[in-house]
């Protein structure tokens, strides 16, 4: 079984003006491309935070599901820096348990042998829970 991990959830501000905020999302106080970058031994994946609108339309509701007993879900965490989610993302296949929430990860377009050697994170169900307060806004 994976390690007990913190996960952090936040809003970051804009990077430019009439931008969006952006999702942030830590484990154990990294950051999360920080640490798939750092695993994967590559120094830029092509990934980035989710702005707002693209959490609530691919990601919000299955957050929210993930955290409820007996569910599994995919999470989109991160999407392609050209801004179209759909041309590449990094997931997390979620299930939730026993009070614990399971997270494995994968992406797309890449294979699956990409992030099979990535760490596989596990987060207390009611810290989590929390966590998904913050995507109310």
């Amino acid at each position: 079984m994976a390690a007990y991990s913190e996960l952090t959830l936040t809003w970051h501000p804009p990077e430019n003006a009439g931008g969006e905020a952006s999702l942030g999302v830590e484990i154990g106080g990294q950051s999360l491309i920080e640490r798939v970058s750092a695993q994967l031994a590559e120094s830029d994946l092509g990934l980035r935070f989710l702005p707002h609108s693209d959490v609530v339309w691919y990601s919000l509701e299955s957050w929210r599901q993930s955290a409820e007993d007996g569910q599994s879900r995919r999470i989109i965490l991160l999407g392609c820096t050209c801004g179209d989610v759909d041309c590449a993302q990094l997931w997390a296949d979620t299930r939730c348990f026993n009070g614990w929430v399971h997270w494995r990860l994968g992406g797309w377009p890449d294979s699956e042998e990409r992030y099979a050697e990535l760490s596989r994170w596990v987060f207390e169900q009611q810290a989590y829970q929390a966590q998904l307060a913050s995507l109310s806004r």
